[in-house]
């Protein structure tokens, strides 16, 4: 195609809306343009095929092209690749709706429902928040402690999106897979911090019964994973201590003491997720999640109460620094008075977080 008002000519890749579409320009950029700015031509001949001349064939014009265009969509899917442009400036002309919840989730989906631990599974990313997401999904190569890049795509507000086909082959050995989002609207907003999330997936998971359920994002059961869920975590932080302690009981046994004190004014928390519940191989990544920031805002809640307590040892690990990242996260943003910095080296390693409470 060329263009009607402008020197050059590109390759349209994708429909925008009604009235714009994506144009790959000979430069290699990705930019949107008005369907009435552009002049279809065989590339063959050089010969003109459409043309909107007037408001009278507006429609039957844009149809014909939206055809073509569409055409070479399929082309487009078909050739997607990891490392495809995205462009974040082709914005549809429906504003985003307000909010600022975040609820990602991935899933696997049986292709046979009646024996889905014997069967290949489509593997999706959902995107139920009030942002679009831009995602990037990978798969860690242990050996070369890299990344391998699996799909990239832009999913707007409440949709999801097929990012590979596993076969049942595939899910017979372990395998870790990276999830990275980044949040935006096509209106003003407000910054989220991008998730950066790794799932290890175990293989037993698809050979246990009840791992595929109902849901609310499929008609078919499903196995689901939060990635992130920013309502979850308000309903958690709104829980009362006692409350909080009922339900991470397990078994009617005194629960184990998770906060030792060393000193007067210090306090030690350890948040690994066996010293908080005692059972909690059937809990998801996300629920674990949820569990420890809990705990985190439960005991310094207490600690900002206590006259004594000064200082607090929050000991996260290290892991894929998910922990630590969000603990840093509500610092800044639920307690921006307190200072924070890394507990000592020497007692902690790097697995640590000290608060100063007063």
């Amino acid at each position: 195609m060329r263009f009607l008002n402008d020197v050059g000519g590109g390759k349209i890749v994708r429909v925008i809306n009604n009235r714009t579409v994506a144009v790959l320009n000979e430069d290699g950029f990705e930019i949107p343009t008005l369907v009435s700015e552009i002049i279809v031509v065989d590339s063959s001949s050089d010969q003109v095929i459409g043309l909107q001349t007037n408001e009278e064939n507006e429609n039957e014009t844009f149809e014909k092209r939206k055809g073509e265009v569409q055409q070479l969509q399929v082309s487009v899917t078909e050739t997607k690749t990891p490392t495809q442009h995205l462009s974040l400036t082709g914005m549809d002309d429906n504003e985003d709706e307000e909010g600022e919840e975040l609820s990602i989730h991935v899933a696997f989906v049986p292709h046979e429902q009646l024996n889905a631990v014997d069967s290949d599974q489509d593997f999706y990313i959902i995107n139920d928040s009030t942002y679009r997401v831009v995602y990037i999904v990978g798969r860690w190569n242990r050996e070369r402690n890299a990344i391998e890049p699996i799909n990239v795509g832009n999913l707007l507000p409440d949709s999801k999106e097929l990012v590979k086909t596993f076969t049942k082959n595939e899910l017979k050995t372990p395998i870790a897979i990276n999830i990275q989002a980044v949040f935006y609207k096509n209106r003003s907003y407000v910054a989220q911090q991008p998730e950066f999330f790794d799932l290890e997936i175990n293989p037993v998971k698809f050979y246990r019964p009840g791992s595929f359920t109902e849901n609310d994002f499929f008609e078919e059961n499903a196995m689901v994973f939060t990635i992130v869920d920013t309502q979850k975590e308000v309903l958690v932080k709104s829980l009362s201590d006692k409350v909080i302690e009922k339900s991470i009981a397990q078994k009617d046994i005194k629960p184990k003491q998770v906060i030792k004190v060393q000193e007067p004014e210090l306090v030690e928390v350890d948040l690994h997720i066996h010293e908080i519940v005692d059972n909690y191989t059937s809990l998801q990544p996300g629920e674990m999640l949820e569990i420890q920031l809990a705990r985190f805002s439960t005991a310094l809640d207490t600690g900002i109460k206590s006259n004594t307590t000064r200082k607090m040892v929050f000991i996260h690990g290290l892991g894929n620094g998910k922990l630590k990242n969000e603990i840093i996260r509500k610092l800044q943003r639920e307690y921006p008075k307190l200072r924070y910095q890394d507990a000592s080296f020497k007692e902690y390693g790097f697995g640590a977080t000290m608060v100063f409470t007063k």
